[in-house]
């Protein structure tokens, strides 16, 4: 993609108040105004659902009504000359906010008397990838985030040690840049309990101040993770010189504050408006599909409700024998139990030996799970259990033809 290309992306609109378009688009402001009054009273009558399927025993997601309603609802959008998949695209996300809703309140998430405030450790400021995980995964509840805003990642672990925020949220991995080494390297001795995740899509931007032109730009301010992410569409804009900081936030608030015209920072594009900056280009990642997976850390662990799809995240150590690895990872093959994750880290102080991070399908509360991680214990010089949660991968319902 040429700067050309990336500054038609990144132009604002350019339309006054005596544009004829003026009128046409107060009314769609008004309309859109009216989707999310709907789309506000659709959740409250979520929550409605959510109590009834409690009191009555009734699981979180029937496939069959989900199925019934999108057929439904593509029937109906065809009688309005709709596209079809344009109605699957947004009945998707709003059949997943529901679930998510739902998760919430099977979680007591959603017990919180509205004026609560519920401290959330995180990495960055405001616009942080860490800040817009942690809203993203706790706007389901009814209590207000305080953001506790850190400068480390061992920062966000002692402030909910030390008991001054409720929570944490650590990034752990990323599609296109792998593990978070160092957060996988500070679990091994935390005492935290994961209790939930959240998957965030990353769609980096370079924001400048108003007025910057692409043309200008050959430096760019960004977190290390977010650079390695976008090194190739960064080369191919003429873009290699670096300066590196320990949060997109403070990438941001570093252009906000700096006089050169030469500068942009990396960081997604709910950012720009944050900090009054300019989105001058988009869609800078490598990998068009670019996701960060985060974690949330609690002092105390919290029961996974049976109807919720759950994981578990486990760390272990092998002791130095032939086969070890593979006698150890088999007993969740013997169990019928899925790993959707493993990865190594080697042991600090220990050369040449490793410590296996693993996440599978399944809650520890379960017999056969609970069996396996017996198993493993017998098996393995060291085993800790991280957590049990609820899985953020929800699958999409197809529909029939």
């Amino acid at each position: 993609m040429s700067k050309d290309e990336m500054n038609t992306k990144g132009e604002k609109s350019k339309d006054t108040e005596n544009s004829p378009l003026l009128s046409v688009r107060k009314d769609i402001s008004t309309v859109d105004e009216q989707l999310l009054n709907l789309l506000s009273k659709r959740r409250d009558l979520v929550r409605d659902v959510a109590s009834m399927k409690t009191k009555h025993g009734i699981k979180l997601r029937d496939k069959i009504r989900e199925n019934e309603l999108l057929s439904k609802l593509i029937r109906l959008g065809k009688e309005k000359n709709l596209d079809s998949h344009f109605i699957l695209d947004i009945f998707h996300r709003i059949i997943d906010d529901s679930l998510q809703v739902q998760e919430a309140f099977l979680q007591n998430m959603d017990t919180a008397d509205s004026n609560e405030l519920f401290k959330v450790a995180h990495l960055g400021e405001r616009g942080a990838y860490s800040y817009l995980a942690a809203d993203k995964h706790f706007s389901h509840s009814k209590g207000s985030i305080d953001h506790v805003c850190c400068d480390e990642f061992l920062d966000v672990i002692n402030h909910v040690i030390n008991e001054t925020a409720d929570v944490g949220v650590l990034p752990i991995e990323n599609t296109t840049s792998g593990g978070i080494n160092e957060v996988y390297d500070l679990l091994i001795h935390c005492p935290l309990h994961i209790v939930g995740e959240e998957t965030l899509k990353i769609e980096h931007c370079l924001i400048a101040k108003e007025g910057t032109e692409l043309a200008d730009i050959d430096t760019v301010i960004a977190h290390p993770q977010a650079r390695t992410q976008c090194i190739q569409q960064l080369k191919k804009l003429g873009i290699e010189h670096v300066e590196y900081t320990n949060s997109t936030a403070h990438a941001l608030l570093l252009v906000q504050g700096d006089e050169r015209k030469n500068i942009a920072a990396l960081a997604g594009h709910e950012a720009a408006a944050i900090y009054q900056l300019q989105v001058v280009a988009t869609d800078l990642a490598d990998q068009k599909h670019n996701f960060s997976r985060f974690i949330v850390l609690s002092r105390e662990p919290q029961a996974v409700h049976q109807s919720l799809p759950c994981k578990t995240s486990i760390m272990f150590a092998t002791r130095q024998e032939p086969g070890a690895l593979v006698n150890a990872l088999s007993i969740f093959q013997t169990h019928g139990i899925n790993l959707s994750k493993l990865e190594s880290r080697p042991i600090l102080g220990n050369p040449w030996e490793e410590m296996f991070y693993i996440d599978l399908e399944g809650n520890q509360a379960e017999p056969r799970v609970a069996e396996a991680i017996n198993e493993l214990n017998e098996k393995c010089r060291t085993v800790k259990v991280l957590g049990s949660y609820p899985s953020s991968q929800r699958k999409q319902t197809k529909i029939s033809d």
